[in-house]
């Protein structure tokens, strides 16, 4: 009876420690996705460090949802709440690396629309620093990884 008990808890935190896996590799996908809009700003800003510092926690964080989402140890259903849009229209192509690329330039055009013009009228180019220095900082990229 006392095995029984025992193995009954165990299993519970199991479960649980499995339940908060997935959902901290369901997270990924946004972690991935801001960071690497705010590599973009970075990149735009010319903050090598920085730059250098959120492309790779957006390139790893992004490897890592989309192999578990492509080898099924993370389901839609277990996803569905934590991914932004745009992800899930990136997972299509040959390999991991090419879905990548293809959120990478998803997420660069978003984070660098707002510099280049509002409601399709472009903003001066004078401008564009600025807009990118308050786009850095209303994303809080100093806080991600």
């Amino acid at each position: 009876m006392r095995w029984t008990i025992v193995a009954s808890v165990f299993c519970a935190i199991a479960s649980a420690a499995q339940a908060e896996t997935k959902q901290e590799l369901a997270k990924m996908s946004g972690r991935s996705w801001s960071a690497l809009e705010c590599a973009a700003l970075a990149g735009f800003l010319k903050r090598e460090e920085d730059n250098a510092r959120l492309f790779k926690g957006g390139y790893d964080q992004g490897k890592r949802f989309i192999e578990a989402y492509l080898s099924g140890e993370l389901k839609a259903e277990d996803a569905n709440k934590e991914i932004p849009f745009g992800m899930s229209t990136i997972m299509q192509g040959p390999n991991v690396d090419f879905m990548l690329g293809r959120l990478w330039d998803m997420t660069s055009e978003a984070a660098l629309k707002p510099v280049y013009e509002v409601g399709g009228v472009p903003n001066d180019p004078a401008t564009w620093n600025l807009k990118a220095a308050i786009e850095y900082e209303n994303k809080n990229c100093d806080l991600l990884d």
